[in-house]
């Protein structure tokens, strides 16, 4: 969402001879780009992310309970940030 992080991920795309890689700037929970032709979420094998930890207002244009993708089955942050940490015995060693 923030266009000095959207230009580093570019920079950082150069740098790394990536120079093909899609970047993509908006509010990836509320509006996700990346979809399939069927309309379900892709999927990959690496994401590289700068996610938008403690950001007061993740709500915005998103209702987790009636989620189109199901990406809140492990649960729902907290309203006043989008930090979520599982707990330690649902932690993948």
């Amino acid at each position: 969402m923030d266009n000095a992080t959207s230009a580093l991920a570019r920079m950082n795309m150069v740098l790394h001879d990536c120079p093909t890689a899609e970047i993509w700037q908006d509010n990836v929970i509320a509006s996700p780009h990346f979809k399939s032709a069927d309309g379900r979420l892709k999927t990959f094998d690496y994401v590289v992310a700068n996610f938008p930890f403690s950001n007061k207002n993740w709500l915005s244009g998103v209702d987790p309970v009636n989620d189109l993708y199901h990406r809140f089955e492990y649960g729902i942050p907290p309203a006043k940030n989008g930090d979520y940490d599982v707990a330690p015995e649902k932690r993948t060693p």
